[in-house]
């Protein structure tokens, strides 16, 4: 009996430090006009679908003043033309004052594409939302980078944006550490009623 109670003291301890890290996955869509250009070859394209991806861990999440952010890789893809990487920072934000959820170039400090909506009134990057469709903020003609070359949107429709939890309650290691520490301590008991019998 004392030994099931030191195994329930160890759970105990261990469950309130277990934190939790989400992976989410924000994404960007719209039918756009604009061009891909690089040293080898460069490309114009006229309402295509482009897709703006990151997945990023919702502990990254950085704000203050109602605008949040978090700073990840991000990956486009531009119907009929092809895929790759922004080489610039980028961040997905979100600005609760304005209303509005989008991409954003960090280095430039320019907005790539943004859906303005009611919906983002409240919403701090941390949740799943979506998809919510609504006016399309960016910057006509301004050059970003990737590895695939400059990208550029001339012109575009209403954007959608949506925010995707990939996976939640994964232990911290600290918290492991402990709940292992506490079974090793069961265990001595265990051997030290057992020996002494």
């Amino acid at each position: 009996m004392r030994i099931l109670h030191v195994f329930t003291l160890a759970a105990i301890i261990a469950a309130p430090v277990t934190l939790h890290a989400a992976s989410i996955t924000y994404t960007e869509s719209f039918v756009a006009s604009g061009s891909l250009v690089n040293s080898l070859f460069g490309e114009n394209f006229t309402d295509q679908l482009v897709t703006l991806t990151g997945t990023g861990d919702t502990a990254n999440v950085v704000g203050s003043g109602g605008v949040f952010s978090i700073v990840i890789p991000t990956t486009f893809t531009i119907a009929g033309i092809g895929t790759g990487t922004f080489t610039d920072d980028v961040r997905f934000v979100s600005n609760q004052g304005v209303g509005d959820a989008g991409v954003g170039d960090a280095t430039n400090n320019l907005a790539i594409m943004f859906t303005k909506d009611t919906a983002f009134a409240t919403y701090d990057l941390m949740t799943a939302i979506g998809p919510i469709t609504g006016t399309p903020i960016f910057n006509a003609g301004a050059s970003f980078g990737t590895d695939a070359g400059a990208f550029t949107i001339t012109s575009t429709g209403n954007p959608t944006f949506e925010a995707v939890v990939a996976s939640s309650a994964v232990p911290e290691p600290s918290s492991l550490v402990l709940l292992g520490t506490g079974a090793l301590g069961a265990m001595g008991v265990m051997r030290r009623k057992f020996s002494a019998a």
